[in-house]
């Protein structure tokens, strides 16, 4: 009596060689998913800091509006210079926290580059990928970079102007000094012209009939 033995298929080469190609393509596909999500979050995080940046600009402007027209709240406009430089500060702090997280990016592609073995297809087709995100990722470096110099430019802008406007504070009060001293001195000798009566009789009209007084 002949028995009927069953047998086993047995993965032949091929089968392997698919098996390879599948778990690299899913890891390869794994590692572009998460290149997306970090791109993404700092794409967001740039429109956010776009946001501030916009904001303190504003509110810089309005400043230096308000510096010839509120000469008398120098207190305050110092106290708010002085908050505004501390908003651009932490901004500019989350702006090298972006830089540091796209360079971190960055090695972390650089690793998975080394690590990923894929077929021809798929090498090419991780260049393509690869050479996108590099390109959003310089893109995203170029923005910071220039809103970081815009940060810098409007901080440097803002000292300038609050320096002139101390300056010119202090050549005021000069201007009004000198003219107590004269209106003294022509209290004590009416007779030396009425000329000189009238100048130190001057009377302050405006701050920019100060402004006027001192330049002219």
């Amino acid at each position: 009596m002949s028995t009927i033995g069953s047998t086993t298929a047995t993965p032949t080469s091929s089968d392997h060689h698919l098996d390879a190609a599948n778990r690299r393509r899913e890891s390869f596909k794994t590692y572009g998913e998460c290149m997306q999500e970090k791109v993404e979050t700092l794409e967001e995080e740039v429109v956010r800091l776009r946001s501030e940046v916009e904001i303190l600009e504003i509110q810089l402007s309005n400043i230096q509006v308000a510096l010839p027209c509120q000469a008398e709240e120098t207190g305050g406009l110092i106290a708010l210079n002085v908050e505004l430089s501390g908003r651009v500060k932490v901004v500019d702090i989350l702006l090298t926290q972006r830089h540091s997280n796209i360079a971190e990016l960055k090695i972390e592609r650089d690793k998975q580059d080394i690590q990923i073995e894929s077929p021809e297809a798929d090498l090419k087709q991780r260049d393509i990928l690869v050479n996108e995100k590099d390109a959003r990722i310089n893109a995203l470096r170029g923005e910071i970079d220039k809103y970081e110099d815009r940060v810098s430019k409007e901080l440097d802008r803002n000292a300038t102007l609050m320096r002139s406007f101390l300056n010119a504070k202090r050549r005021i009060k000069e201007l009004e000094k000198t003219q107590q001293t004269r209106r003294v001195r022509e209290g004590s000798n009416k007779s030396r012209g009425k000329a000189h009566e009238h100048f130190g009789n001057v009377k302050i009209k405006s701050f920019w009939h100060l402004f006027y007084l001192l330049w002219h």
